[in-house]
């Protein structure tokens, strides 16, 4: 049987490709390690230097605005690990510091999280949804930073 052996990349459609990578880099402590630009689209690739995971921004020049809403069919929100409840509080302690909008670290059946969300993909100026309550998101790319506690191996 064909199996996979984790996550490789995520990119997302965004309205400034600088910008949002500069976000992600500051934030996260990503890298830029592939950029390009022809008269289809901008893009920029950024790993990050610990975990190898791999995000990419894409700016199309022919896009239509309308910002990111989960409600749509497509993407809902992406998810990155950190290993301890510590770490997730240590996010907690950074976004404040920061001044991103965030919500409590929630238990959820699937893990403990903190969710916010990237400001660079949204021209909307509504809070976080609330981890719990996920149903009742409002428009802009959301990010949870989880704290897995279903084994892979239970899955």
């Amino acid at each position: 049987m064909a199996t996979i052996a984790g996550a490789h990349h995520i990119a997302f459609t965004v309205s400034d490709a600088d910008r949002s990578a500069r976000w992600y880099c500051d934030l996260l402590g990503m890298q830029l390690v592939l950029e390009n630009e022809d008269d289809t689209v901008k893009f920029r690739v950024l790993a990050h230097p610990g975990s190898g995971w791999i995000l990419g921004v894409r700016q199309y020049r022919a896009s239509r605005d309308g910002g990111f809403d989960e409600f749509r069919t497509g993407l809902d929100h992406f998810a990155f690990t950190v290993g301890s409840r510590e770490d997730l509080e240590e996010w907690e302690r950074e976004l404040d510091r920061r001044g991103v909008t965030y919500s409590p670290i929630a238990e959820t059946p699937i893990g403990t999280v903190v969710v916010f969300r990237d400001r660079t993909t949204s021209s909307s100026s509504s809070g976080c949804p609330s981890a719990p309550d996920l149903a009742h998101a409002r428009p802009g790319a959301y990010v949870v930073v989880s704290q897995v506690l279903v084994p892979a191996a239970d899955c």
